[in-house]
């Protein structure tokens, strides 16, 4: 795991077992669900690949 934050801004790269992304990804978003209404800030999960075909980007974000 990797981490950056800036003023404003956190970001966490999380490297998962290869035929494991789909799984992980979904107990993250689960956790990042769990603190939407806990942060005053858009929260975003993106699953990516370097050898896959397909990206995933999902966004979950609250308005005030």
């Amino acid at each position: 795991m990797e981490t950056t934050s800036t003023i404003g801004n956190s970001t966490a790269l999380i490297e998962i077992e290869e035929g494991r992304g789909d799984e992980v990804t979904k107990e993250i978003e689960t956790a990042v669900h769990d603190l939407k209404g806990k942060l005053p800030a858009d929260i975003s999960v993106t699953q990516f690949s370097t050898n896959q075909s397909y990206e995933f980007f999902m966004d979950l974000s609250r308005k005030k």
